[in-house]
């Protein structure tokens, strides 16, 4: 015998693993072992900062995605109403697929060998979710605007949304854990900042095929 392990130096490693995947998945790139007490503020910046400058030439893109929309919100402006619940529902959809993906990957409960199959199955989550909350959302919408259409319109991109970024949370984190790479360091940023582009991209496509305008 070397020597023996602890039951603090087990857990000291399992806190310390769980610090850096939360911090990588945060957006909180981390290259050294991890004292945040030392840590000073201008590294903590640098750290954070590649990934908010994806995100901010990501919510760009749905400006402009909103702006190539604009004769169709001056038409209904009720439309700019659902923008929020668009673009959060699908990100906090897309965010949690992604976590359970990553803790998969870790505790290796999900094998990157089967990646469609992996998404297939997390997509299933996100179509059931995607039609309650898609109905959900049809009925508030009636209610509080008066318009069915509107309300078929909000609902359908909910559903579609939902769907879609429970297939983009699980998918981009197996690939880039295919390649190579962490998947906590990319799957929280960039899982939302598309999610966000394409949600509102679908939302006014929608919105401008059921209501002709």
């Amino acid at each position: 015998m070397l020597g023996i392990v602890t039951v603090d130096d087990a857990m000291m490693v399992v806190e310390e693993e769980t610090t850096e995947d939360i911090l990588k998945f945060s957006g909180s790139d981390v290259d050294e072992k991890i004292d945040l007490k030392q840590i000073s503020p201008w590294i903590r910046a640098k750290r954070r900062l590649p990934w908010i400058l994806v995100a901010i030439i990501g919510e760009i893109f749905s400006g402009r995605v909103i702006n190539g929309f604009s004769a169709t919100l001056q038409t209904i402006v009720a439309l700019s109403f659902f923008i929020p619940v668009i673009m959060d529902m699908g990100g906090n959809v897309g965010t949690q697929s992604a976590a359970i993906v990553v803790r998969g990957l870790a505790t290796g409960e999900i094998d990157t060998a089967s990646i469609i199959k992996n998404v297939l199955r997390e997509s299933a989550v996100g179509i059931i979710l995607g039609i309650i909350n898609g109905i959900l959302v049809t009925v508030i919408t009636y209610f509080w605007q008066g318009k069915v259409l509107l309300g078929l319109v909000v609902g359908i991109a909910i559903a579609f949304n939902l769907t879609l970024a429970a297939a983009l949370g699980t998918f981009i984190p197996l690939l880039w854990h295919k390649f190579g790479h962490d998947p906590a360091v990319a799957s929280g940023p960039f899982v939302t900042t598309l999610l966000d582009i394409i949600g509102l991209f679908v939302y006014f496509s929608t919105a401008t095929w059921i209501l002709n305008l």
